[in-house]
C-alpha cells in the first residue's frame, strides 16, 4: 500500500514559520504499520494527533504509536501508548532529562517513523505531526 503523505506550510509571522504532517497508517497482518515522512522533517516538533479509523478499520483499543527519530528514539516518550480507539487525541513531544521530569517541545532533524502496533489486522488512522521553524 503507498505511504499517504500531506504537507501543508502555515505562514506565520517571519522568520518563523509552521507545517503540518499528515501521515496515514494502514495495518498489516498482524496488526502493525511503519510509515516514514517522505523528506527530513526540521524544527520543533510542538504536536502530535492521533485520528482512528472508523467503522471496519477501527484500531483494537489501546493500540500504541511510536515516533521516532533518525537514532530511533521515541520522541513522544511514550506517550502514544494505549490509545484510544474512538475518539482523536493529542499528546506533546518531550525531552526526558535525567531527573525524571521531562522538558518539550522537542527538537527534530531528518525523517520520522511512526510504528504503529496492536492495531488489528487491516485497521486505519492518521497522525498529524506539527512542526514550528526555529528563529
Amino acid at each position: 500500500m503507498p505511504v499517504i503523505e500531506n504537507r501543508v506550510s502555515i505562514a506565520r509571522q517571519p522568520p518563523r514559520s509552521a507545517t503540518r504532517i499528515t501521515l496515514a497508517w494502514t495495518s498489516d497482518d498482524a496488526g502493525n504499520a511503519t510509515v516514514a515522512t517522505a523528506d527530513d522533517v526540521i524544527g520543533v516538533l510542538t504536536r502530535v494527533a492521533f485520528a482512528p479509523g472508523a467503522g471496519g478499520t477501527q484500531p483494537t483499543a489501546a493500540y500504541d504509536v511510536t515516533l521516532t527519530d533518525t537514532a530511533g528514539v521515541d520522541v513522544l516518550n511514550g506517550k502514544g501508548a494505549d490509545l484510544s480507539n474512538t475518539v482523536p487525541s493529542h499528546v506533546h513531544a518531550a525531552v526526558p532529562l535525567p531527573d525524571g521530569t521531562t522538558y518539550g517541545p522537542c527538537d527534530v532533524y531528518g525523517r520520522l517513523t511512526i510504528k504503529v502496533s496492536g492495531a488489528g489486522p487491516g485497521k486505519t488512522g492518521v497522525c498529524v505531526l506539527n512542526v514550528v521553524s526555529r528563529s
